[in-house]
């Protein structure tokens, strides 16, 4: 008995693609024989290189259902679901981007199809998901692979959150990749380590030379984790803040001691927003291809993918005894704003 697919029943998607009377001109059926039911303009919005806008000559003959003319596409209808939604403005898109093979099949579909509004759609959606972060080195040999540059520098920045050692693993997706990409994806965890180190200003020397702890505590730990691991978030791990409000209540003692802590951490976020400045100037160094585009003639090969389709159819800041961070804050923007933000008792700092 033939089960192939032209022997599997016709089914209509679920809502709002169901609805052949909502103002619809067009009918898509996915590989899995879904049919749904859409505005052809849509498709096309605020994208004028997307391929649907050469879809539907007035002069070919297609198949019909209910009076409208049925396009088949090579996508299945989980994927097209997801890129109707991301079509239509009106419409929230309903599923999360969790899973990487969803993302490529996604990602790639609107691509082929050059849907740009879409795309800027997916796009935010990604960035969104815990994918990106749990996954990272996965997105990031999909992105590469695909030229989608935004995706793949934010998926690079998330892999600094961990030593490069432990974020590479054994996936599928670095066979997307050329060894040259991954090198330089090494070599920019590297140069991010070293942009975001923390270094001794020769005009604090004297200030700081009498706070140890700051110094040959704080800095020190941030610094040595920082080099495998360049991530603004370093600046508040718990071990080093723990450290640092041990040796700093050891070395000043008195009041400090009541809020060291806060205060720590709060200094602690200054340093993190500095790291993540710092690291946000490395360069990710990658070649990003260019799959659709005519090097002949500039414009976008619509030749290529049509064979795609068969047509039918977010309290001030206290200081310790010794006016340490009172004195810093008139080195940077940051600390001087909290200064001036304090009690007058404390405006001498």
């Amino acid at each position: 008995m033939d089960t192939g697919p032209q022997h599997v029943p016709i089914t209509t998607a679920d809502a709002p693609f169901d609805d052949p009377t909502d103002s619809v001109d067009l009918v898509i059926r996915t590989a899995d024989r879904v049919d749904f039911f859409v505005l052809s303009a849509l498709l096309s919005l605020q994208s004028p290189s997307s391929f649907f806008r050469q879809v539907l000559p007035g002069n070919i003959d297609t198949e019909e259902r209910d009076g409208f003319p049925v396009l088949k596409v090579e996508e299945d209808s989980d994927t097209f679901r997801t890129i109707l939604l991301f079509c239509y403005p009106y419409v929230a898109p309903e599923t999360r981007m969790e899973s990487v093979q969803k993302f490529r099949a996604v990602g790639v579909a609107l691509d082929k199809y050059r849907m740009d509004r879409a795309m800027e759609r997916f796009v935010q959606v990604v960035l969104a998901s815990s994918m990106i972060s749990e996954q990272p080195l996965r997105v990031f040999a999909v992105a590469v692979a695909n030229g989608w540059k935004k995706l793949g520098e934010a998926a690079a920045r998330n892999i600094l959150a961990t030593p490069f050692s432990q974020a590479i693993s054994d996936v599928e997706e670095l066979n997307e990749i050329s060894a040259r990409n991954f090198h330089r994806l090494e070599e920019y965890h590297m140069r991010c380590g070293k942009a975001a180190q923390i270094q001794k200003a020769p005009h604090y020397a004297a200030l700081l030379r009498g706070h140890a702890w700051l110094t040959d505590t704080y800095f020190q730990l941030v610094n040595t984790k920082l080099l495998s691991e360049p991530w603004p978030q370093v600046a508040l791990d718990d071990h080093i803040i723990d450290q640092t409000i041990f040796a700093s209540t050891k070395e000043c003692g008195g009041e400090w001691n009541e809020f060291a802590g806060s205060q720590i951490r709060r200094f602690g976020k200054i340093v993190a927003e500095e790291i993540g400045r710092r690291v946000s100037k490395v360069r990710l160094d990658v070649e990003w291809p260019n799959k659709h585009h005519n090097e002949k003639d500039g414009t976008w090969d619509l030749i290529k993918i049509r064979k795609v389709f068969e047509m039918k159819s977010r309290s001030p800041l206290r200081s310790p005894p010794c006016n340490l961070f009172g004195s810093i804050a008139r080195g940077g923007a940051k600390l001087r704003k909290f200064n001036r933000q304090k009690p007058n008792h404390y405006k001498s700092l």
